[in-house]
């Protein structure tokens, strides 16, 4: 018989749940910061003060908390979804990286624009959305 402090199969179920809504309210807090930062930033806050850049940092901080609330989800997950969250990060990251410097190296002779921060965000973007389709790829193929 189970101690009330031993850990069961159904505590770290239960756990790991509470962690990935946790993480996922986090997420949710942390694209809401970014569009409202950003909105306010273009349309209400004037430029050159120092309301740019608090209104600016309120996500670089919530990014703090949102990161540490996967942490705890990964922490309290199982193995099958360790894995699969592992394959998902690795394949995101591969494919940025490979758009980035596939990018670089052919964009500058087929286009005129400045390249400069949008390469970030679209190698961001590239690591996004890979790391979602290799997510719903690992459930479907793992569960």
């Amino acid at each position: 018989m189970n101690t009330p402090t031993e850990p069961t199969q159904n505590n770290r179920i239960d756990r790991s749940k509470n962690h990935g809504q946790i993480q996922l309210s986090w997420a949710f807090a942390l694209a809401l910061t970014l569009v409202g930062s950003s909105a306010l930033n273009k349309f209400i806050v004037a430029e050159n003060t120092l309301w740019i850049w608090v209104v600016g940092s309120v996500p670089f901080l919530i990014s703090f908390g949102a990161l540490k609330a996967y942490l705890d989800y990964l922490k309290f997950a199982d193995e099958l979804t360790k894995q699969i969250e592992l394959e998902a990060l690795a394949f995101g990251y591969g494919a940025g990286m490979i758009f980035g410097i596939g990018y670089l190296a052919v964009a500058p002779g087929i286009t005129q624009f400045d390249a400069g921060r949008w390469v970030i965000v679209m190698i961001t973007m590239v690591m996004i959305v890979v790391r979602i389709v290799f997510l719903m790829r690992g459930h479907r193929k793992y569960r």
